[in-house]
C-alpha cells in the first residue's frame, strides 16, 4: 500500500506514519509547512504538487494537516479566518481535486475532520472549517466511484 500523507508532523500524522509504516506501507510523508514542498495556503504550490501525486501514485490519501488556533471569533481578524479556512479546508480541497486523478483504483481517500464538526467548539471558525470538510467528505463518498471516502473525527488531542 502506497500512502501519501499530509501533515506528517502534527500529532495524528505522526502516529499514523508510525503505524502504517509497521504495518508494511510505503509512505510519502509530507510536512506542509516545513517543506517547500507543499503549502495548503496556496493554490499554485497545491497544482504544482500534483505532480509529486502522479509520480508516486498512491493507493491512500491521508490528509492529517490542520490548524486550531483556540481562539473566540471577536480575537479573530479576515486573515487569520482565511487561514484556518485554507489550511483545514480550502487547501484540502484543491489537494484532493490535485491528486484524485492520480490515485490508485481502488483508492482510498482519509481526511481529518473533528468532532467540533458536530458538537462546536470554544474556537467557532475552528469548528465550521472542520464542519465543512466533513460536508466535502460525505459528497465525494456518494460522488466518487472507485475511491472510498472518510473523515476521522477525533476529539481534542
Amino acid at each position: 500500500m502506497r500512502v501519501l500523507l499530509i501533515g506528517a508532523s502534527s500529532s495524528v500524522g505522526c502516529a499514523a506514519e508510525a503505524g502504517l509504516r509497521e504495518a508494511g506501507a510505503e509512505i510519502l510523508p509530507v510536512c506542509f509547512r516545513r517543506s517547500g514542498a507543499l503549502d495548503l495556503r496556496d493554490p499554485a504550490s497545491i497544482a504544482h504538487f500534483a505532480e509529486t501525486a502522479r509520480t508516486f501514485r498512491p493507493d491512500v490519501l491521508l490528509i492529517a494537516a490542520g490548524i486550531c488556533p483556540g481562539r473566540a471569533l471577536d480575537h479573530y481578524d479576515d486573515a487569520a479566518i482565511d487561514e484556518v479556512f485554507a489550511v483545514n479546508t480550502t487547501g484540502p480541497l484543491r489537494l484532493v481535486r490535485a491528486v484524485l486523478p492520480h490515485l490508485s483504483r481502488p483508492g482510498q481517500v482519509l481526511l481529518l475532520s473533528s468532532i467540533a464538526a458536530r458538537r462546536g467548539s470554544h474556537d467557532p471558525v475552528y469548528a465550521a472549517s472542520k464542519a465543512a470538510l466533513s460536508g466535502f467528505i460525505r459528497s465525494m463518498a456518494c460522488a466518487t466511484p472507485g475511491v472510498r471516502f472518510n473523515a476521522l473525527a477525533p476529539g481534542l488531542i
